[in-house]
């Protein structure tokens, strides 16, 4: 285990390669809506069509989400808080889910003993 712990601790940053994904949340939990409620066209809006847990399974270490902040939850759409959305110039927002499930997926990933092997 020290051996290990020495070589992780001496690798320099420009280096290393990690594996990520751009607009990570976009479409992790599916289809993403626009603020009205709407769903947003998928084709437009996402980026990813795996769960952040699958993601991980797959081997990402990298997260790119795109965040904003909602005043109030909607439906079945969002939570208040932060939530995961993809922005673009032309069609606005959509908006996924909250940046707090996605973190939820994170933190159960790396308290599962089976994924530090």
């Amino acid at each position: 285990a020290d051996d290990t712990a020495t070589l992780v601790y001496s690798i320099v940053i420009n280096v290393c390669n990690v594996t990520g994904t751009h607009n990570s949340g976009a479409g992790a939990y599916g289809l993403m809506y626009w603020y009205s409620g709407a769903v947003a066209p998928s084709c437009h809006v996402r980026n990813q069509d795996k769960s952040i847990t699958e993601q991980l399974k797959l081997g990402i270490r990298y997260f790119d989400f795109d965040l904003a902040h909602v005043d109030e939850s909607s439906g079945d759409w969002w939570e208040e808080g932060i939530v995961l959305v993809h922005c673009n110039g032309v069609l606005g927002c959509a908006y996924s889910r909250s940046l707090r499930r996605a973190l939820r997926e994170v933190e159960a990933f790396l308290g599962d003993p089976r994924t530090l092997r």
